[in-house]
């Protein structure tokens, strides 16, 4: 079975941190770090394709170090913050071939548009399971349908049962329509979902949510996953 590597670049914030002593970030530029742990997931519509993601990414320490006299944090300057991440994002890009390139909104606005990829990610982690629920943007278009086939078709063979919170719309009404034909399942409404049902959610208006006690994955989960996996997972400087 192919395995496909798909890389990504990921910029986040060290909030209250500094250089480390000795260290020149103007100099040296930001240090880039490998996430050691490959993630897994699944994707595919018309052939199951298995993957797996790795994480390449830096930290901008949130001062650039303190005053002399008083011992204030002091904080870098937009200019000079802005040329570090982007030499960093091009080096990834250049020498890792890092396909995709996720920032903290400390470093840039929320961006609700994350690769499929790592939505695939998050899902593979909840394996298994045979029944979710899903909502997509009202006008999110063929590409919104195309997206959550080719996330569930990996799943769907086994799936005993698939909900749709949101309102109807001709876009789920074609997601309802393949479903059904396509593998039997009658995709129905739901209003309140259960703490245990996964629930993928499209809609950009609920991009920036985080709900708890909840299997929900939307942009800010999967934003979320990242930054938790880059703090605290092994890693390995991969500048030298």
């Amino acid at each position: 079975m192919e395995i496909e590597t798909f890389k990504i670049f990921y910029a986040g914030i060290d909030a209250g941190g500094y250089p480390k002593e000795g260290q020149r970030l103007k100099k040296t530029g930001l240090p880039i770090l490998k996430v050691t742990r490959e993630f897994p997931y699944l994707l595919g519509r018309m052939k199951k394709q298995t993957g797996k993601m790795q994480v390449y990414y830096s930290i901008l320490p949130e001062y650039c170090g303190k005053t002399f006299f008083s011992g204030k944090p002091r904080s870098w300057k937009k200019e000079t913050a802005k040329e570090l991440i982007e030499e960093a994002r091009k080096k990834a890009a250049i020498r890792w071939d890092c396909q995709e390139e996720i920032f903290s909104p400390e470093i840039v606005p929320f961006d609700f548009r994350m690769p499929l990829e790592l939505m695939a990610v998050c899902l593979y982690r909840y394996r298994p399971f045979d029944r979710l629920c899903l909502s997509l943007p009202e006008e999110g278009g063929k590409s919104g349908v195309e997206q959550a086939v080719k996330l569930l078709t990996p799943y769907l063979p086994r799936m005993r049962q698939v909900m749709y919170a949101g309102g109807e719309s001709a876009e789920s009404k074609l997601l309802e329509e393949y479903l059904y034909k396509e593998y039997g399942i009658l995709m129905t409404g739901i209003e309140k979902i259960p703490s245990d049902m996964i629930w993928l959610d499209w809609r950009e208006e609920a991009a920036t949510v985080f709900p708890s006690g909840q299997k929900y994955i939307n942009p800010a989960r999967m934003l979320n996953f990242l930054d938790t996996a880059v703090k605290n997972g092994y890693n390995t400087d991969v500048n030298s």
